[in-house]
């Protein structure tokens, strides 16, 4: 196969898998429409989109990093440390994410426990999400990438009915797309044998990683605090009682 050929279709099958997602999306909304109130489903879409905010700054787009460099790597040593560099790198911001998490949130918002601790999961499953996503591609497994963005979305499609339609609160959403985020990785990480891939801490490889995926971070912010600016703000002036992000996030 030749390589534009293969480029048409490594694009289609990339194309098929954010389609999915998008149309996904779509088909849920009666449901949580229906079930769900307001402020359920507006606390939902403020969490979604505060995670978007978070996880740049909890990874500094290491994965983003990760791809780049897989790209480029000529051996399975090369490959193992630039993976490995990632992990750590990934590994000690959530440990360190996760006590600032708790006092800002134990401090600045009214959730329970419970629900901290379901934001907190919510989060990491997106990191997980997004490393296995940069993992397949950057290996260029294109086949893997396209099989679990089929799987994401089978698993959110009937984890959202079930749980949606049982608890009938905003807690079930983020339950649904946290075990959904988690096994869609967990099944990449799985078919790509990433034990194989973790090795020692390389100051050299990471620095270079680190130089890499920093100036990406801004960019990523600045378009996440454009999407959650408006939201805090609903938040604040209507209360989560009567919260207006429901309609503004449809």
């Amino acid at each position: 196969m030749s390589h534009q050929s293969q480029l048409i279709k490594n694009t289609i099958i990339i194309a098929i898998g954010k389609l999915g997602t998008q149309v996904i999306s779509y088909f849920l909304l009666p449901i949580y429409t229906a079930l769900l109130t307001p402020g359920d489903y507006g606390t939902y879409d403020f969490i979604c989109t505060l995670a978007i905010f978070i996880c740049p700054l909890i990874t500094l787009l290491m994965e983003e990093s990760m791809f780049r460099f897989l790209i480029d790597a000529k051996s399975d040593k090369e490959k193992k440390s630039i993976i490995s560099q990632t992990i750590i790198y990934s590994v000690i911001g959530t440990v360190i994410f996760i006590p600032i998490a708790l006092l800002v949130m134990g401090f600045g918002t009214d959730y329970s426990p419970g629900m901290q601790v379901l934001v907190i999961l919510f989060v990491i499953s997106n990191l997980l999400l997004g490393l296995s996503n940069s993992l397949a591609r950057g290996e260029g497994n294109i086949k893997l990438y396209s099989i679990s963005n089929f799987i994401l979305g089978i698993l959110t499609i009937l984890l959202n009915i079930v749980l949606v339609v049982i608890f009938k609160s905003g807690n079930a959403l983020l339950i649904a797309n946290t075990i959904a985020n988690s096994a869609t990785a967990i099944f990449v990480f799985a078919k790509m044998k990433l034990w194989k891939y973790v090795g020692h801490y390389n100051k050299i490889i990471m620095n270079r990683m680190i130089k890499y995926s920093v100036p990406l971070v801004p960019n990523s912010i600045s378009w996440a605090i454009i999407n959650m600016s408006d939201r805090v703000l609903l938040t604040k002036i209507s209360g989560e009682a009567v919260n207006r992000n429901l309609c503004y996030g449809l």
